[in-house]
C-alpha cells in the first residue's frame, strides 16, 4: 500500500491542462477530406476525443522558390511572405517588415483550417517558430545550417526575424479572432540537429523539417527585440522560450541569457525528451 499526504504548504500556479503542436499533424491534414480532417480535430481536441484545451501553431519560415520539395509531409511549413518573381535562394535581402505587398496574409491554410475548427475549444494558444524564412537564415535554408552547429540566425536580420513573427501573430488574431498569449521565436536551437545537406545537384536532400541552431548568446539577444516586435505590433503575447529538447540543455540556455534577456521572457519552456534534472527548470521558473 502507499500512503499520499497533500503538502499545502508547497503550492504552485494552477495546473492550466493538456495542449497539442499543430505542426506536423495539422499540415499533413488540414487539407484532407472534410469528414476526416473533422474527424482527426475532435479526436484531438474534441469533447469526446483527448479533449485539449492547449494549441501551438508553427509559424512557417520557408525556403526559396527555387528550391524543390525535400522536407518530409507535413514537415515543409509554409512562409508567410511574397518573393518577386525571379527571386532565389540567393537573393537574401529583399523582405522587408513594413512592405504588404511582401507579406502573404493568406499563407498556411492547412494549419489555418485547424486553427478555425479548434478556437471555441482552446482556451490558450502560442505561435512558435523552427526556423526563420530562408533569407533570415546564414545557410539560407530552413532546415539548418550546412554544419549544424554553426549559428543560422543571422545577425543583422534579428529585427526583421522578430517583426515576421510579429506580424504572423497579429494576423492570426485577426483573422481567426483567437487571442495568442505567447509568442516563441525558437525550437530546440543550442543542440545539433538542424543540418542541411546538399546533394551533386546542388539541391537539398533528406530533410526532415525546419530547425535552426540558435545558441544561448544570440538567444538573449533576440529575446528583448521580440517582446519590443510584440508591443509595437500592439500584441500583448509575451515571449516565450527556449523550447529546449531536455532540461539541461535549458538551463545551460538560461544560464548564457542576460539579466534583461531573463527578465523579457515571461514564460520557460521546455521539451523532456531527455527526463534527466526536471525539478532544474521547475525551479528556475518558480
Amino acid at each position: 500500500s502507499v500512503t499520499v499526504r497533500p503538502d499545502p504548504t508547497y503550492r504552485q500556479q494552477p495546473f492550466e491542462g493538456w495542449g497539442a503542436s499543430l505542426a506536423w499533424m495539422a499540415e499533413a491534414t488540414g487539407g484532407y477530406p472534410d469528414q476526416i480532417r473533422t474527424r482527426l480535430a475532435d479526436m484531438v481536441f474534441g469533447p469526446d476525443g483527448l479533449n485539449f484545451t492547449i494549441a501551438r501553431f508553427n509559424i512557417g519560415g520557408g525556403n526559396a522558390p527555387d528550391v524543390p520539395p525535400y522536407l518530409r509531409a507535413g514537415g515543409a511549413v509554409p512562409g508567410w511572405w511574397k518573393a518577386p518573381a525571379g527571386t532565389t535562394r540567393n537573393d537574401k535581402d529583399w523582405w522587408t517588415p513594413s512592405d504588404p505587398a511582401e507579406f502573404n496574409a493568406a499563407a498556411d491554410p492547412n494549419q489555418r483550417w485547424w486553427v478555425d475548427r479548434i478556437k471555441k475549444r482552446v482556451t490558450r494558444w502560442e505561435t512558435f517558430s523552427n526556423s526563420p524564412p530562408y533569407f533570415h537564415t546564414v545557410s539560407g535554408y530552413v532546415s539548418g545550417g550546412f554544419n549544424p552547429n554553426d549559428e543560422q540566425l543571422r545577425n543583422d536580420k534579428i529585427g526583421d526575424f522578430t517583426a515576421y513573427l510579429a506580424k504572423v501573430t497579429t494576423t492570426l488574431q485577426r483573422a481567426h479572432g483567437i487571442t495568442v498569449s505567447s509568442v516563441d521565436p525558437f525550437n530546440e536551437p543550442n543542440t545539433g540537429y538542424w543540418r542541411t545537406t546538399l546533394g551533386s545537384n546542388g539541391n537539398p536532400t533528406g530533410g526532415r523539417q525546419e530547425g535552426a541552431h540558435i545558441g544561448p548568446a544570440v538567444q538573449s539577444q533576440v529575446i528583448p527585440v521580440m517582446a519590443q516586435a510584440l508591443s509595437a505590433a500592439g500584441s500583448r503575447a509575451v515571449v516565450s522560450a527556449p523550447d529546449e529538447t531536455n532540461p539541461d540543455i535549458f538551463a545551460a540556455d538560461w544560464n548564457g541569457w542576460s539579466p534583461e534577456s531573463r527578465a523579457k521572457a515571461g514564460q520557460l519552456n521546455v521539451h523532456t525528451y531527455g527526463t534527466g534534472n526536471r525539478p532544474v527548470p521547475r525551479d528556475i521558473a518558480k
